[in-house]
């Protein structure tokens, strides 16, 4: 199926990791992928990741007010958060995810939205731990949402944040986990392919890979250099002038994901001397509803 993308930062990372993607839309084009909620996209094809009922949601407070007492979103803190796709009848399989803001290591430094994360796919008992799961789908559904969701959690098991559109962290973690190319699961979505899942016994982790003087100066148009062994587990996207890059593996334990990245690292530092990233990517992480498979994993 022939996909066209609309955005700006992140459209790298969906093309250069889907089958058959193409930035804008074309006379071919079959469907449309929007990196934001908020972009409107053609009328008259196939829309994921937003709709006109959610761009009325997110623009009109009296809206998502009430949206949010419906499905009992409550106000807190997100302990941990769930990423994953809804296609045109329910949530497929989710990834649940924790992951860093923090430029450096040790949770210091700029705050970028997502700097290094960890993931792990979710048992099929979610909807039993998160009670809103199920009204959140319900909901999804009769809106005719169809694409990327992500949700927070709090500590005791509430939703406290949903957010449609595509999410480059989550889609990273996601993919390395993924039985199928990731435009299987945007197929799906469209009613177009059967049901791809994720590997439940691995886990995934990435870490931002950037030149200085990022994140302090984003109007130096540096770009990530890489062998083509190391290319397949970069996820890049733009800020600014800037591209920068998260490095993504998955392993059987959570010692082979962090080689395999280390490697990926390793190979694109042969072409960046001055590459800079996190190096504390999954360590002493803390899942909510995978703490007991994280353990058996090798997680700290």
């Amino acid at each position: 199926m022939k996909l066209g993308y609309v955005g700006d930062s992140s459209y790298r990372t969906v093309i250069e990791h889907c089958k058959e993607v193409a930035l804008g839309v074309n006379e071919d084009t079959e469907a449309v992928i929007v990196e934001s909620s908020m972009i409107e996209g053609p009328r008259d094809l196939p829309l994921l990741n937003t709709n006109l009922a959610v761009r009325n949601l997110i623009s009109t407070p009296a809206l998502q007010a009430e949206f949010h007492q419906v499905l009992g979103l409550v106000e807190g803190f997100a302990v941990t958060y769930l990423y994953g796709f809804m296609s045109k009848e329910r949530l497929g399989d989710l990834l649940e995810m924790t992951y860093s803001t923090r430029f450096l290591a040790g949770e210091i430094g700029s705050q970028l939205g997502f700097v290094q994360g960890t993931g792990l796919a979710c048992s099929s008992d979610t909807k039993m731990a998160v009670r809103q799961l199920t009204e959140v789908e319900g909901m999804l559904q009769s809106m005719k949402y169809r694409g990327e969701i992500l949700l927070g959690v709090t500590r005791d098991y509430q939703i406290c944040s949903l957010q449609f559109g595509h999410f480059t962290g989550g889609f990273a973690l996601f993919t390395e986990l993924a039985t199928a190319n990731p435009q299987a699961f945007y197929e799906w979505c469209l009613g177009e392919e059967e049901e791809p899942h994720l590997y439940e016994q691995s886990v995934s982790v990435c870490t931002l890979l950037s030149y200085p003087p990022f994140p302090y100066n984003t109007e130096v148009g540096f770009s990530i250099k890489a062998p083509s062994g190391a290319e397949r587990h970069l996820y890049r996207m733009s800020i600014d002038r800037c591209e920068v890059a998260y490095s993504a593996t998955w392993g059987k334990d959570i010692f082979e994901a962090m080689r395999r990245c280390r490697k990926t690292i390793d190979n694109c530092r042969a072409y960046n001397k001055e590459i800079q990233y996190r190096i504390d990517f999954g360590r002493r992480q803390k899942f909510l509803l995978n703490q007991e498979k994280w353990l058996s994993l090798g997680g700290e």
